[in-house]
């Protein structure tokens, strides 16, 4: 695994797995590896494979947040027919 991750530039969450599994010598599952990352022991990125465009944001915590309440749009007919 060490020689074929000095050729990744990323891991996937499984292999991050496989490689804390060796590098700790302990038996780690996906939600560990994102737990770390909560944590604030390892960085997530994403890859969007689209090319998708984003923006730049502030994070608010939950207390910060504003929030707006919207009605449900009604419902055409060929709704039922949809789920």
């Amino acid at each position: 695994m060490s020689k074929l991750l000095k050729l990744k530039k990323w891991l996937t969450i499984s292999d991050a797995v496989r490689y804390l599994e060796i590098v700790l010598g302990e038996e780690i599952s996906e939600a560990d590896v994102l737990r770390f990352a909560l944590d604030g022991h390892l960085t997530l990125s994403v890859d969007l494979v689209n090319h998708a465009k984003v923006k730049y944001g502030k994070i608010h915590s939950w207390e910060e947040t504003e929030w707006e309440l919207f009605r449900p749009r009604p419902c055409l007919p060929a709704c039922r027919y949809i789920f």
